[in-house]
């Protein structure tokens, strides 16, 4: 007897399109950068990201509260008085 695999046999693999080779699966998620953690540049690309859409009213505060939610308060708090250091 079979068991259920997603509709296919157990050993077998789906075969995959030609023409879709070496493509990405799409992600669901929407990526705001690859910079790295603490940089401000994910923030900075969240903002812009936020400007363009053009109803948002504070893009900023928009950010801050994804990164918040995201990354924590504590260390939000620290990335935010690193780049307040810089400046």
């Amino acid at each position: 007897m079979l068991s259920y695999n997603g509709g296919r046999r157990r050993g077998t693999q789906a075969s995959a399109s030609p023409n879709m080779a070496g493509h990405k699966k799409a992600s669901r998620h929407k990526s705001f950068g690859k910079s790295k953690l603490g940089s401000g540049g994910r923030f900075a690309k969240c903002v812009q990201t936020m400007k363009q859409r053009g109803n948002v009213k504070d893009p900023n505060a928009v950010c801050a509260s994804i990164g918040k939610k995201k990354y924590g308060v504590k260390k939000m708090a620290g990335w935010a008085a690193k780049g307040h250091k810089k400046h």
